[in-house]
């Protein structure tokens, strides 16, 4: 089984891979730093592993102290010194430390540097306090300082499983082993893997993890970087994973937006079906009444007046005289085709000089159809046609104008 990898050089895939069949094993962290970012701790922490946190920094012992409750944080500084010495810190890094000259590099390249003072506590003094346990691993990365921390481990008994500590000088690649690695061979512990960064020794007693050093990290450790070291392998992997949660969230944003729309489309939905539900209601009820409506009695009686207005609005699309006059002349050519109705008719109409006089203009210009006065009518041709009655009228009419005209 692999581990998600959190260390600066792959740290934790290397001591993973010797030690991954110890459970709720041990380790010291001398110059632990930040709790996440470069850890060679988390990762074994994840799994069930306890151990000692060595940081004076204190903006990261109380991020240790935070993040990981149940271990323990010293504050301290670890070297050969009885009292406390200043410390250089070099804040947001894991360039801190207590040489002045190192401090100084750090300034002249950009950096603030920060001094406090911490207590100072040697090597041996630690595990001995930490005796009880059985060491798995103990890591050293004291920024130019291991000589100092190692010389300080004295005659202390306990011997860590594996060490690892940093083997070049601050922010370079130029080797300083040189200086400590004899205490080290002294004190039973064999020269196993150099990463580069860091040199890795295996304790006489546990020769048999040698083999678990003889290749680099590679595919068959299965371990999964967490993006969060700052080697430029996980920034790579830190910028794909910032890209993708931003792709995430604009997607989820993109969701929200799509449902928000869909609500507001389902509202116009039920809006629309609560108008078609009315609009049915009213046409039921306005289907009722009209059924009502057309089985009463009223609507009976009233239908001539209806047929009228109905006949009215048709004569709107001609002239209403010229349908009046049409109806008038075909009215009298049906009366004056038939002597009896037609004396009725002039009888009625002798007796209402006014209306005759109406109709006869209705009816000026239809041929046969003109009812001519009485008084242009001897009684004795009374029964003259239509026609024969006109031509006796404008005949009398002429003989009286040429008659006035001689007078």
């Amino acid at each position: 089984m692999g581990i998600l990898s959190y260390a600066q050089n792959f740290e934790d895939v290397m001591l993973w891979r010797a030690l991954r069949h110890i459970e709720n094993g041990f380790y010291i962290d001398i110059g632990a730093n930040d709790p996440v970012v470069d850890s060679v701790s988390l990762a074994f922490y994840e799994h069930g592993w306890r151990g000692v946190h060595v940081e004076p920094t204190p903006q990261y012992a109380d991020k240790l102290r935070s993040s990981r409750p149940d271990e323990h944080v010293e504050q301290v500084a670890i070297g050969m010194q009885s009292e406390s010495i200043i410390f250089y810190e070099i804040e947001g890094t894991g360039l801190s430390t207590v040489k002045r000259e190192v401090a100084e590099q750090h300034r002249k390249d950009g950096f603030s540097v920060t001094e406090t003072r911490v207590e100072v506590i040697p090597l041996s003094a630690l595990l001995e306090q930490y005796d009880e346990h059985e060491i798995h691993w103990l890591k050293i990365d004291v920024e130019g300082l291991e000589k100092e921390v190692l010389e300080s481990w004295a005659d202390a008994p306990a011997r860590p499983w594996i060490l690892v500590i940093e083997s070049t000088r601050p922010s370079s690649a130029e080797v300083n082993f040189q200086d400590w690695e004899d205490i080290v061979l002294k004190k039973g512990y064999i020269f196993a893997y150099f990463d580069g960064l860091n040199r890795f020794y295996v304790h006489e007693k546990h020769k048999d993890l040698f083999a678990y050093f003889e290749t680099p990290p590679n595919v068959f450790d299965q371990a999964i970087l967490s993006g969060t070291a700052s080697n430029f392998l996980c920034e790579n992997v830190l910028g794909m994973r910032k890209q993708i949660e931003s792709r995430a969230i604009k997607a989820e944003a993109a969701v929200i937006k799509a449902e928000a729309r869909a609500i507001k489309a389902e509202a116009a939905v039920i809006k629309a079906e609560a108008t078609i539900k009315e609009l049915e209601n009213r046409m039921v009820e306005k289907e009722a009444y009209t059924q009502t409506l057309l089985g009463s009695t009223s609507w009976k009686i009233t239908a001539p007046l209806r047929y009228t207005g109905e006949q009215i609005k048709r004569f709107k699309s001609k002239s209403i005289r010229n349908r009046i006059k049409i109806f008038v002349g075909k009215t009298a050519h049906y009366i004056l085709r038939r002597p009896r109705l037609k004396r009725m008719a002039l009888y009625i109409l002798n007796r209402f000089p006014g209306l005759k006089a109406r109709i006869s203009r209705l009816t000026a210009g239809t041929t046969g159809m003109m009812l001519v006065p009485a008084q242009y009518v001897p009684t004795k041709l009374i029964q003259l046609t239509p026609r024969a009655r006109h031509i006796y009228r404008d005949l009398k009419i002429a003989m009286e104008q040429n008659n006035k005209g001689n007078d």
